[in-house]
């Protein structure tokens, strides 16, 4: 899933390796005996930082600075677990970011980072729906001060594929999102990607893909998004 990196990718995660490079692993990363054995102890460090597999880190991402390891340890792995994470699918959980107080680094490493995430995000825009990238953005949105970049880039896109993405999305959260239910931990973002949901551009925009798409598979779905955001923005 996802394995091909494109070569903006690669450089993106290229300089987040450069930027992260001086974050050396503690002797022991430390971890509860009740959850972390000398086996996951061992799996962390059997190969060189770019050779770990999913398999290798899947675990210690899952646990990271909560039950295993410090901020400092997490800085270490992070260009790796990024790397899997946009090869092989959801296996960084990014709420681990705001654990690691992501938002408090260097511009410059924050800014590596970030340019990886809108990278993934845009790929993710990019799938032949069904793909749900409503759950990316909701783990986005435990990781971010901000949805803006995330948003502006949907609306920048010019394939159908986005705007069906789209139409998933209001059919499955619009009703979540008005009654602050879809990110009820962080009403400020729930509340600005209401606000974007809700403009009257976006159903120009589905109606025409609707059109264009009519006798694909897709037109279902962007029929049902048409008929949901038609109705809230009468009700608005």
């Amino acid at each position: 899933m996802r394995e091909a990196l494109d070569p903006h990718m690669q450089e993106a995660l290229e300089k987040v390796y450069q930027v992260f490079q001086n974050d050396t692993l503690h002797d022991r990363v430390e971890g509860c005996p009740c959850c972390v054995k000398n086996g996951d102890h061992a799996r962390i460090r059997s190969k060189p930082l770019r050779f770990l597999e999913a398999e290798d880190l899947s675990r210690y991402a899952f646990k990271a600075m909560t039950t295993w390891g410090s901020e400092e340890d997490f800085r270490h792995f992070l260009p790796r677990l990024l790397e899997l994470h946009v090869q092989k699918g959801n296996l960084l959980p990014l709420y681990k970011l705001s654990y690691a107080h992501w938002t408090s680094w260097s511009e410059e490493e924050q800014e590596s980072v970030r340019a990886v995430l809108l990278l993934w995000w845009k790929q993710l825009l990019q799938i032949e729906p069904p793909a749900n990238v409503g759950q990316d953005l909701e783990e986005l949105a435990r990781a971010e001060y901000t949805l803006e970049p995330y948003l502006q880039l949907w609306d920048s896109q010019e394939s159908w594929e986005p705007w069906v993405h789209f139409a998933e999305f209001v059919y499955l959260n619009l009703a979540d999102l008005k009654s602050g239910k879809w990110l009820k931990e962080n009403s400020r973002l729930n509340q600005q990607v209401l606000a974007w949901t809700l403009d009257p551009q976006k159903l120009q925009k589905m109606q025409l893909w609707y059109e264009v798409r009519l006798d694909s598979p897709e037109a279902d779905e962007l029929a049902m998004g048409l008929d949901v955001l038609g109705w809230h923005l009468s009700e608005k």
